[in-house]
């Protein structure tokens, strides 16, 4: 009796964190006011820097490089445009396969316009409504005409603001839509 049994590294490692922690009890216990100020103290140093934390939800703000490309092009079509309150970016963003290779060549800028096509293709359906890319994108706003078929002619040919690289090119425009082709009454 009074002997612990089991390895012995196990039981040794087991009665030196049981000191530790004895030690600690003791010492809380006799400097309880001190511990009690500094733990106050400590929160409410933290409670100051929550107050002042910012926190960035958009995608934009988290992901895109300060003083880069995106952020400029982003801005211009912001200004350009015109940016709605709740209007978000989606971005897709597309590294290489391998680290230090570079993706500004003619195959993988093919690749690129596949993956953004098959995007801009995604539905997804969700409480009896199919929600396409369209209908969140990022598009200019425009005025509400009281006729409805203006409406509708307007949402087939105004696209989603799409930057890319691709851009520069006959393919990018693609992208742009409109899916089908729009006739005016």
């Amino acid at each position: 009796m009074g002997k612990a049994e089991g390895q012995r590294s196990v039981v040794w490692i087991r009665a030196r964190l049981q000191d530790q922690l004895s030690q600690l009890g003791y010492f809380l216990q006799r400097h309880a006011g001190k511990v009690l100020f500094v733990a106050v103290l400590a929160l409410a140093t933290f409670c100051v820097a929550l107050k002042s934390a910012q926190v960035n939800s958009k995608v934009d703000q988290l992901w895109v490089q300060e003083d880069g490309r995106l952020e400029w092009e982003l801005t211009y079509a912001s200004e350009a445009l015109g940016e709605a309150a709740p209007s978000t970016h989606q971005l897709i963003i597309q590294t290489p396969k391998h680290s230090g290779v570079n993706i500004l060549h003619s195959a993988a800028l093919k690749e690129h316009l596949a993956v953004l096509k098959a995007a801009t293709q995604v539905t997804v359906h969700l409480f009896d409504i199919t929600w396409r890319l369209k209908d969140l994108c990022y598009a200019p706003s425009l005025p509400n005409f009281d006729l409805h078929y203006i409406d509708q002619i307007f949402d087939s040919i105004i696209p989603c603001a799409i930057m890319t690289p691709l851009d520069c090119f006959w393919e990018g425009s693609k992208l742009l839509g409109p899916e089908y082709p729009v006739h005016l009454p």
